[in-house]
């Protein structure tokens, strides 16, 4: 006997969304990463480590108040080298998201990032936030790397 049963498609898209994120940072598949780089496997052993530390969470102030996607994007950022950070896809996700994700970041991490992921990322990332809410996150970053990060951006003529 076959039982048909039909969901109404904004049901199942967000059963499916809700369900691209784990809780749990050792089971984390955040879709804005697809490859997984640097994430967390099934058996707890940072993916993108090299056998170094595990990275230092106790930076990502991560409570009731902020979104998980946002803290598990959050931890994805602090795991992921330099170099896998050029590849990450921050902005395909929500501007509330993204704004969350950066303001949890230590000045430190915070700085990583928007060093290393690539400058059409970080433009795409401006331009999904108000000009005042990427200020106010930009000052987290110390003088120097700040105008390296806003050159990276809009390079001088």
């Amino acid at each position: 006997m076959l039982l048909t049963v039909a969901i109404p498609l904004n049901v199942a898209l967000a059963f499916e969304q809700s369900n691209m994120t784990s809780s749990n940072p050792k089971e984390s598949t955040n879709m804005s990463n697809p490859a997984g780089a640097g994430m967390s496997n099934l058996s707890g052993e940072c993916a993108g480590c090299s056998g170094a530390e595990p990275p230092d969470f106790s930076n990502a102030n991560c409570d009731s108040s902020y979104s998980s996607t946002a803290c598990d994007i959050v931890h994805d950022l602090i795991s992921l080298s330099k170099d896998q950070l050029g590849g990450y896809i921050l902005s395909d996700n929500a501007n509330f998201v993204i704004e969350q994700a950066l303001n949890i970041l230590s000045p430190e991490n915070l700085t990583k990032v928007l060093q290393n992921i690539s400058p059409q990322e970080l433009s795409s990332i401006k331009d999904k936030l108000t000009p005042q809410t990427f200020d106010t996150i930009l000052s987290k970053v110390p003088q120097p790397q700040r105008n390296e990060i806003v050159n990276r951006i809009s390079p001088p003529p």
